[in-house]
């Protein structure tokens, strides 16, 4: 094969080959005419894109082999015109033909009312489709030899060959000199735009390239088309093994149904290979917003987590942590070896504990032990004393903001007591004097395990510790209904 021109023709038969190559001699050298047609025109056209060529012009069954052969470079269909085929049906009725069998691809067969033909030029005609493989072929044949048509029409050579060994009239039709010209501008102006296509990939590609979390994305089909390196990881797989294949074969949780035309992302959380993933679908929208794909989101929960904790480590730097053990309690009294072994039975419960005494007793130091002989004693210890601090800024404090919340709030928003404490020990002293207002609040941290900013609808789930202290009789404060009853039993 010679130097490959931008346009490739694939023609299967020598009077349409020299057609071909004369509107080539017109062409400037743009296209390379090439005789083969159907599994031959395959490996050809593997050739052919190795070598550069950008399109392929090809007609019904060399078309659908070529597209079998997985190319990438576009396809451009050559397919007769209405015109092409008027003029020639009247050029036969004009040498007496009355009964026309048409033997065509069953897809090309759609493109044209043939029906309506009969009406025109007053013709009878025989519609005998065929399919890939092209098994029911020699059925056609002998329909069109029952039915006594005059002469079948066919646009493939195979097919005009086996007519003419069986003595059936046949012809074989291929376009005329002006579809072609019209295909190579189509070829021209396809080859233009998948070129802009293959540069927006490009640019697609390198940005969830750069991204931290994995990405992929599917086509209309929910064929994958591309996919980062962080997904690769995060699924143990290549691109060379998932581009291509359908989403779904990657399991439950990862489909393409339901792609809609509004700017909403589903997400959820999915077991993939004993990893827990968090998956985001987006529509990805084109014009008039009609959804031509979809991009899913997939993060590692456990790598969230791993990294949560590293960030939440450095906390303890920042004077987030428990300076006194159990042993810095001094003393030899029967009550405090009593304290310290209570302390150290409550330090392996995850339960909440109650610290209860006079003020100055060292409750804060009994909590500090309880933190670090438990198995907390790796992740932050944080103090709060209830009473010192209006309820307002209490509230704020403890559970934290949003951006925007309120007016003097930090711009990025700020993270409460609740979320620093992630993973360890919050320590409320002065627990009785607790506003009621924010007690149904706490009791839901208790409860649920989660707290929501100020000014936020988001909820953060926290795996947090809680030990409290007073001086207050808390049972006297519930009877006077200073204390909610429900969030003392907890």
């Amino acid at each position: 094969m010679k130097v490959c021109k931008s346009i490739a023709v694939f023609s299967p038969f020598s009077e349409y080959t020299d057609m071909l190559e004369e509107i080539r001699k017109t062409c400037e050298d743009e296209i390379e005419v090439i005789q083969a047609y159907g599994p031959k025109a395959s490996k050809l056209g593997r050739e052919l894109e190795k070598k550069g060529c950008k399109a392929i012009i090809a007609r019904n069954t060399t078309k659908e082999h070529l597209k079998l052969a997985g190319l990438s470079i576009p396809i451009v269909d050559l397919k007769l015109t209405d015109f092409d085929l008027l003029q020639r049906i009247h050029m036969l009725t004009g040498n007496g033909v009355k009964n026309i069998g048409f033997i065509f691809y069953h897809e090309e067969l759609k493109n044209y009312n043939l029906k309506a033909y009969e009406e025109i030029l007053g013709v009878n005609i025989l519609l005998l489709p065929y399919h890939i493989p092209s098994d029911d072929i020699d059925n056609n044949i002998r329909r069109a030899v029952e039915s006594k048509v005059d002469i079948v029409l066919t646009t493939g050579i195979c097919i005009l060959r086996k007519c003419v060994s069986l003595g059936v009239n046949a012809e074989v039709l291929y376009p005329s000199r002006t579809t072609v010209l019209n295909g190579i501008q189509l070829a021209k102006e396809t080859i233009a735009a998948h070129e802009r296509y293959i540069q927006y990939n490009r640019q697609l590609q390198t940005i969830i390239n750069s991204t931290r979390d994995g990405m992929l994305v599917t086509n209309g089909s929910g064929l994958i088309t591309m996919v980062n390196p962080t997904a690769e990881q995060i699924l143990n797989k290549t691109s060379e093994d998932i581009v291509g294949t359908p989403i779904n074969l990657l399991g439950k949780g990862f489909d393409n149904s339901g792609v809609n035309t509004d700017y909403n992302e589903e997400e959820k959380t999915i077991v993939y290979s004993e990893k827990q993933l968090l998956v985001k679908r987006t529509s990805l929208l084109g014009k008039d917003y009609v959804p031509w794909g979809t991009l899913f989101n997939i993060s590692d929960l456990d790598e969230i987590h791993r990294l949560d904790q590293q960030i939440r480590a450095k906390n303890i730097t920042k004077g987030l942590q428990a300076k006194f053990t159990l042993k810095d309690l001094c003393g030899t009294s029967s009550a405090l070896h009593s304290v310290k072994s209570r302390a150290e039975q409550y330090a392996k419960s995850y339960s909440t504990v109650l610290i209860n005494g006079e003020s100055g007793t060292g409750k804060e130091l009994i909590a500090q032990g309880i933190h670090n002989a438990s198995p907390r004693k790796n992740g932050p210890f944080v103090a709060v004393n209830c009473a010192s601090l209006p309820e307002t800024l209490l509230e704020s404090e403890l559970f934290g903001y949003a951006k925007g919340a309120f007016t003097g709030a930090d711009k990025d928003g700020k993270p409460g007591l609740f979320e620093l404490a992630h993973m360890g020990t919050i320590f409320l002293d002065e627990i009785g004097d607790f506003p009621y207002a924010l007690q149904a609040k706490l009791l839901r941290v208790l409860q649920e395990r989660e707290v929501r900013r100020v000014g936020s609808d988001r909820i953060i789930p926290i795996d947090v510790r809680i030990l409290s202290a007073t001086n207050k009789d808390l049972l006297s404060e519930v009877r006077q209904e200073n204390f909610r009853q429900d969030l003392y039993y907890r």
